[in-house]
């Protein structure tokens, strides 16, 4: 177990049924055959003098969870496709 402070947190979201038989060369995206689920680390602060602080909270998370995530290579995927991107739910609008 481990405790980190507030701004730090950790999601999980499952893959399997339907994702499970996207084959893994049909699309970049992770949730495809062989994931069995996304792991999200987010840590969030407002001012610049806690940067360090909190970059060492997410790297101290990051090493925790290395034995229970994908090893050789260590996979990541950057951020993912939104297809409501750019809207303005309030007005439903596109912006920019």
């Amino acid at each position: 177990m481990i405790e980190l402070e507030t701004p730090t947190a950790i999601a999980f979201n499952p893959y399997g049924g339907m994702m499970a038989k996207i084959s893994s060369t049909a699309t970049p995206f992770p949730y495809r055959a062989g994931n069995l689920c996304k792991i999200q680390y987010d840590t969030d602060w407002g001012e610049d003098s806690l940067t360090k602080r909190y970059m060492k909270l997410t790297r101290k998370l990051y090493r925790f969870i290395t034995p229970f995530v994908s090893k050789n290579p260590r996979q990541s995927f950057f951020n993912y496709r939104d297809i409501e991107l750019r809207t303005n739910f309030s007005q439903n609008q596109e912006l920019c």
